[in-house]
């Protein structure tokens, strides 16, 4: 989702410099502060749109070749150290990661789900392929539901209690998040309900942004958190890609034209970057 671009490159922004503001984006290397969150969600929907999704093998192997192809092809990012070795050895095996990798590139199944049931299935594959450690799949099961429901439209008070049931019992815990929002780790078991609680505590898009200052791995958070956003807040996103247009390369314009081609607002904008 495009929302992946901007809390990526926003929370890149303030890596380089914490006095980065929504008022005050860099000007100069426009093109420097995407990372690996932006690139693999990319190869997460380039996968899903070839593959035979009712297959799941096939599915998987279209994850494995994708995540592959989009690494070799865009090295010179930031990744996971694990990610780089598997993407530069020859197995196609997972590699038990519990970090939140595949929390932060699971957006795109949401565009192929008529069920929360089959949102869920895809997540899943998509997770397993390398993040197969409980707590690095169960990430990717949390984000992509909290996605699928904020676009059928419920309420924060379900989706917060679905989460709470499912998947993370903790959020009810306050004393949870304020022992773990200044962690110095990009352990799925602390980061995704990290971005959960930042989507249900905020009240606008706009204010999503505001919390991530106070957290660590803030590009990362900070995509999970505005994926959601942009579905649950629906045309509140639109101001703000056209602020990230111009640091999101052509050929990645290209794969979120394909993406929104039946959302004229967004789809619409993302022509004018190409003009």
């Amino acid at each position: 989702m495009i929302s992946t671009f901007i809390g990526d490159i926003y929370g890149n922004m303030l890596g380089f410099n914490r006095n980065t503001s929504l008022t005050n984006l860099s000007k100069s290397n426009m093109y420097s502060f995407y990372s690996d969150d932006s690139i693999l969600t990319m190869a997460t929907y380039k996968a899903l749109t070839e593959a035979h999704l009712e297959d799941d093998e096939d599915v998987k192997n279209h994850f494995i070749d994708e995540y592959k192809n989009f690494y070799f092809a865009d090295s010179l990012r930031a990744y996971g150290g694990s990610f780089v070795k598997w993407c530069k050895s020859d197995s196609r095996e997972p590699y038990n990661s519990y970090a939140n990798g595949s929390a932060m590139r699971v957006s795109p199944v949401v565009f192929f789900s008529s069920s929360l049931v089959q949102c869920q299935r895809l997540a899943k594959l998509s997770s397993i392929v390398t993040h197969n450690h409980p707590e690095g799949l169960k990430g990717a099961l949390a984000i992509s539901s909290c996605i699928y429901l904020a676009k059928e439209n419920k309420s924060k008070e379900e989706i917060y209690s679905y989460i709470t049931d499912k998947y993370y019992p903790e959020l009810l815990d306050r004393e949870f998040l304020k022992e773990n929002i200044l962690k110095f780790t990009s352990a799925a078991k602390i980061t995704v309900p990290l971005a959960i609680a930042i989507f249900l505590n905020s009240k606008s898009y706009k204010d999503i942004f505001h919390y991530i200052k106070y957290v660590y791995d803030k590009d990362t958070i900070l995509a999970m958190s505005l994926d959601i956003g942009e579905v649950y807040y629906k045309d509140e996103v639109l101001p703000f890609i056209s602020q990230f247009i111009p640091y999101i390369p052509d050929k990645y314009i290209d794969i979120l034209k394909k993406m929104y081609e039946n959302q004229d607002r967004i789809k619409n904008l993302l022509e004018k970057k190409s003009i």
